[in-house]
């Protein structure tokens, strides 16, 4: 039986009050992202007091310390984000979330905010994620 804390693909997974259903999620939903974005990633945690609420943290390796601004890295942390939304909200749409938020590496833990996906349910009327289709598997 899996505990509220796992690594799985090299990344940390945590629940807030150890739920198995949140950290059994977290584990498909990044399954389920695309191969190349696993490395790139530290942790993914979960507010269980906030319900379906996450925050993810990239590796440091990951950010672009050459960059003057920080657009490559607010850019993947964009797409990091709408992937772990689809696995979210399902590929009919019928499940949700509370928020991601994905966030730099900083000494263990959350450092700057580079995006954040706001909240979306199914009763969102007229707010449908973008690029989510209601006609099959994704």
């Amino acid at each position: 039986m899996k505990t509220s804390t796992e690594k799985v693909l090299g990344i940390h997974i945590v629940s807030r009050h150890e739920i198995q259903k949140e950290v059994e999620a977290m584990e498909r939903a990044l399954i389920s992202l695309p191969d190349y974005m696993w490395d790139k990633i530290f942790s993914v945690w979960c507010d269980s007091n906030a319900q379906f609420c996450y925050s993810i943290i990239l590796k440091e390796e990951t950010r672009n310390f050459d960059l003057d601004d920080r657009d490559l890295d607010r850019n993947f942390a964009a797409h990091v984000a709408e992937n772990f939304e689809r696995y979210a909200i399902g590929h009919r749409g019928e499940r949700g979330h509370n928020g991601i938020t994905v966030y730099a590496y900083k000494d263990g833990c959350e450092g700057e905010e580079l995006h954040c996906q706001d909240p979306w349910w199914p009763d969102d009327e007229g707010m449908r994620p973008k690029d989510k289709k209601d006609d099959g598997d994704m």
